[in-house]
């Protein structure tokens, strides 16, 4: 009798686990806060006001591991966001979704971000071609338009940039270490940035053109912005 106890209650615990879900399933831990549609609105009213601005840099969205290093994560108090990692490719669409919620939603405005050497750049873009032959010009008139046509051929380069990605704005770091593009040279390459800016402005909205890669594209130019961080370097410049 006592066996066919010990048996019986194998049985049930053997059936007991027999019977158990073995699928991996994940579970949400801590679901992230939300708001609705007013606290949005309010948020965007706040950032069109006149307020102090807060300005800051992000670089390192490409784990998406962490709210720390998301899109997502960002203060929502964050009026501008220069994106030091990168415009993402058009494949991390989980990253543009987003970017795009930030920009529309939280009203966060977005900037493509480069540090502008011109003497850095790779030789497969059509304005350091321009700016390679015009420095092997000799010293005159000639060499000084060429050289000032391959500084707006830079500058339509970032203006792409943002109107292709649907940006807000380009946040043009000046730190020249010794680069071309420098002192008289920058102030003429930032000038044509800022006269085409505008020119494209005039445009009717919606109705944006590539500068260097004569493709439309459909864009809204209300809000964009212009962000120049300069630094101070000893370096000379070369002739």
């Amino acid at each position: 009798m006592k066996t066919m106890k010990y048996i019986l209650a194998a049985l049930t615990v053997g059936g007991m686990m027999a019977s158990c879900n073995t699928d991996i399933e994940s579970l949400t831990i801590q679901r992230p806060l939300t708001y609705d549609d007013q606290y949005y609105q309010n948020l965007r009213d706040y950032k069109e006001s006149d307020h102090e601005i807060a300005f800051g840099w992000f670089a390192q969205y490409g784990a998406q591991n962490s709210a720390a290093v998301r899109f997502m994560g960002l203060p929502d108090s964050l009026d501008i966001c220069s994106m030091w990692g990168g415009i993402p490719s058009t494949e991390n669409t989980e990253i543009w979704e987003e970017i795009r919620f930030v920009q529309k939603v939280k009203g966060t405005k977005m900037l493509c971000v480069a540090i502008t050497r011109i003497d850095a750049e790779t030789d497969d873009h059509a304005f350091k071609q321009a700016y390679n032959e015009a420095k092997a010009m000799p010293n005159g008139e000639e060499r000084t338009a060429a050289l000032n046509r391959s500084f707006e051929m830079y500058a339509e380069y970032f203006l792409d940039q943002v109107f292709l990605n649907d940006l807000d704005g380009f946040d043009a770091d000046y730190e020249p270490e010794g680069d071309f593009l420098s002192g008289s040279n920058f102030e003429y390459f930032y000038k044509q940035w800022q006269s085409t800016w505008d020119r494209i402005r005039t445009l009717p909205e919606k109705n944006v053109y590539s500068l260097s890669k004569n493709v439309m594209v459909r864009r809204s130019l209300r809000g964009k912005v212009a962000v120049i961080k300069c630094s101070i370097s000893t370096r000379p410049v070369p002739a």
